[in-house]
């Protein structure tokens, strides 16, 4: 262990030493041993990069990672044998990348890294690595930590966090244009205001950022595509026990089998099933589709004509905006379908 942090520790021991004892009493499964390690580990050289930045701050960041290690600990997510593997070292390395912000408001900023790396495991994604490594990547243009808590709202909804995508797109609103640009990985600033990108890539979810950001937008060619299969069976690792079949209730699309009602939300980045579902989206009467039009296999939409023969003999549809469910009677998948921006 560094002297930088044992010192630290000898100046508080009394504090400390009362602090453990205390958890211990509430949560009898702690190992001093194991804390020991994630503090020699991952701990000390955090105070150390506190130490560079500001050496006054020590005592101050030590107190508050000694606090938000120990609740991960007793929530058995941090150490050796936490639910999280790797969790220790992904909080450890975003931290000590911006020494500046850890160092300004070390419990917050611990706090928030270490439950967004939570939320990944926890939504069953396992982007974390990325998240972690792009905002590392990320930390020389941030000023402020408010900037760093918003790119990784942005980065979180783009590997796949979908309860992220209204927060990210607020956040583009509030973010300079360079460092919402490099969140998004647009090879280019944006050529369109915050607000006309946001309302482009809200209006339309499967819409690429780097095409809302076109400033030729309204000019691309657009064609229906098959945009995402999802779904498949349980006994394969997939969500359905028997084929779905598939609605629009009240904005939301809702699939269900035999056994379960599940609601859907999707876009480009990817997708969730939520359930228990709301009784408000319970009921069963079909939805209109809208604008979209079928005739055997060919879909209509807007102007727009595309040919999906394999979706012709469909047993339910529902359209929200621009994007259409299918589901087949021998299938356990659930086919989307919207219009795409054409490739140049």
């Amino acid at each position: 262990m560094s002297t930088v942090m044992a010192a630290a520790l000898r100046r508080g021991r009394d504090r400390y030493n009362s602090r453990f004892a205390y958890a211990m009493a509430g949560q009898k499964m702690l190992d001093p041993a194991v804390f020991e390690v994630i503090l020699r580990e991952t701990i000390a050289p955090l105070v150390e990069a506190a130490h560079s930045a500001r050496p006054a701050a020590v005592d101050h960041v030590l107190e508050s990672l000694f606090d938000v290690a120990l609740a991960l600990l007793g929530k058995g997510l941090l150490g050796p044998y936490g639910r999280i593997p790797g969790l220790g070292e992904r909080w450890r390395m975003l931290l000590e990348s911006c020494p500046a912000m850890l160092v300004a408001d070390p419990g917050r900023f611990a706090s928030a890294v270490a439950n967004a790396l939570c939320r990944f495991e926890g939504a069953g994604n396992h982007h974390g690595d990325a998240w972690t490594s792009t905002l590392m990547r990320l930390a020389p243009v941030f000023s402020s930590l408010d900037e760093l808590f918003d790119a990784g709202r942005i980065v979180a909804w783009r590997l796949g966090i979908l309860d992220q995508r209204e927060p990210a797109f607020r956040a583009i609103e509030r973010l300079p244009g360079q460092i919402f640009a490099k969140a998004l990985e647009l090879d280019k600033p944006s050529m369109v205001t915050a607000s006309v990108l946001v309302a482009r890539l809200r209006n339309d979810p499967w819409l690429a950022p780097a095409d809302a950001a076109d400033q030729d937008f309204d000019r691309r060619e657009k064609r229906l595509c098959l945009v995402r299969i999802i779904g498949g069976f349980r006994g394969f690792g997939g969500v359905f026990v028997s084929p779905p079949m598939v609605d629009a209730v009240d904005g939301a699309f809702v699939a269900t089998d035999r056994e379960t009602v599940r609601e859907l939300s999707a876009d480009r980045f990817g997708h969730s099933w939520r359930r228990p579902v709301p009784e408000s989206l319970k009921r069963s009467d079909p939805q209109p589709t809208g604008p979209w039009k079928w005739k055997a296999g060919e879909l209509k939409w807007e102007g727009l004509v595309g040919s999906f023969p394999e979706l012709a003999e469909r047993s339910s549809a529902a359209a929200i905006g621009s994007t259409m469910a299918v589901t087949l009677p021998h299938s356990h998948n659930v086919y989307l379908l919207a219009p795409s921006i054409s490739k140049s």
